[in-house]
């Protein structure tokens, strides 16, 4: 099996956010046996300035290309040709933005839906206030455990969760000490960054830890924006142990290679595939990202070939698994538009919670079955954990089909 890997798992303004021009009067309004939309807009909420600024723009152009090709096929017959639109939000990866963000996309623009919103703190702040508006929120990415696990009837993650990050980071150690001449890892460090998303992934990889018997020998967390990481390199050099866990972003990803390299202490690193699978993470880390084993949440998957030589064209840059992610979630609400028929939020949120896509339905995620659990999340939701090798990645687990 050939294998076609996408690296991947937020702006200011509310308000001041850009959307797409609109035709006058074409705005998304209810549907009623005489008048059918001519527009359903659906709300792309990422960060759009600040450190993740290009992380939230491929997300968005993920987005756009879903849309272009939804409309160029006909639009949602069942709403009479309507076509997508996309109104983007700006968080600057501050959840602190969301709530205005959110009353500005479905008060003001009036959206169906949004889609959202790379980070896992902005991705929680975001459903509640999906939940509290009645609009159906898809999470592209944003990992923690808790956006699914909070009983919201409105939100529906399409990306793997947190628990499964950990899960596989600690399968891929067991795994290894299975291997002839292997020493069985037995020792291992914590280093996250202490956000949402790093303290959710560490306290689940201490949950799957403690099951294989391995022992957490330290565990640091580091705030964001931290300067460099050769105290806490020298630090876990220091505690004799054979693998150090991460759940990184791009900047520090960056910044921890550089440390341990300078330092040669020999260690494997394994991160929960965030900082380390960001595009530019493997030009920034130069060879000193050799050795590190990442998970990639978007594999081999049919037409992801074709996808991403057209995503190429239209926005100069390599698709990444970000970007597949948001394209998907559009494809998945085109896909509950169609068969609800309607773009009240009550139909649409129903029909999201019976989804049921495979390839012929414009599914393109390593998966055979797109649905969703009780709680919202994508049941076969993939990763695959890969060791970075002349800045390339080389799939390392679990071992592929030829």
């Amino acid at each position: 099996m050939v294998v076609a890997m996408l690296a991947g798992g937020c702006g200011a303004g509310g308000p001041t956010g850009t959307a797409a021009t609109t035709t006058q009067g074409t705005k998304a309004q209810a549907v009623t046996t005489t008048t059918l939309p001519k527009i359903v807009r659906i709300g792309a909420l990422f960060p759009l300035t600040g450190d993740l600024a290009s992380d939230g723009q491929e997300c968005v152009n993920g987005m756009r290309l879903a849309a272009s090709q939804v409309n160029a096929s006909g639009g949602i017959k069942s709403l009479g040709g309507a076509k997508i639109e996309v109104v983007q939000a700006d968080t600057g990866g501050d959840s602190q933005s969301v709530k205005s963000q959110m009353a500005w996309l479905v008060g003001t623009e009036q959206v169906s839906a949004v889609v959202g919103a790379y980070q896992s703190s902005v991705a929680m702040r975001a459903a509640q206030e999906a939940e509290g508006l009645k609009v159906p929120f898809v999470v592209s990415t944003g990992a923690a455990d808790e956006i699914t696990e909070s009983n919201l009837k409105y939100t529906f993650r399409i990306c793997p969760k947190a628990e499964w990050y950990a899960r596989d980071q600690v399968g891929y150690l067991v795994d290894l000490g299975k291997v002839a001449g292997q020493v069985p890892v037995s020792r291992v460090a914590l280093l996250h960054e202490n956000g949402t998303f790093g303290k959710q992934v560490a306290s689940e990889q201490r949950k799957y830890l403690a099951a294989a018997g391995i022992q957490v020998v330290d565990e640091i967390a580091y705030p964001a924006n931290h300067a460099d990481f050769d105290n806490e390199m020298q630090r876990i050099g220091a505690d004799k142990v054979q693998a150090v866990l991460t759940a990184t972003y791009l900047d520090d990803a960056v910044l921890i290679a550089s440390s341990a390299a300078k330092q040669q202490l020999g260690i494997l690193i394994v991160d929960a595939g965030s900082g380390t699978t960001d595009r530019a993470f493997l030009s920034d880390a130069g060879g000193n990202a050799d050795g590190i084993v990442t998970e990639l949440n978007s594999s081999a998957a049919a037409g992801v070939s074709k996808l991403g030589a057209e995503y190429q064209a239209a926005y100069g840059t390599a698709l990444t698994g970000d970007a597949l992610y948001s394209y998907q979630a559009v494809w998945v609400l085109a896909n509950a538009l169609e068969r609800s028929a309607s773009i009240d939020s009550a139909a649409l949120r129903a029909a999201l919670a019976t989804t049921s896509m495979s390839s012929s339905d414009h599914m393109l995620l390593p998966q055979g079955l797109l649905t969703f659990d009780a709680s919202g999340q994508n049941r076969a939701a993939s990763l695959l954990m890969v060791r970075i090798e002349n800045s390339k990645y080389v799939p390392a687990w679990p071992v592929q089909s030829p």
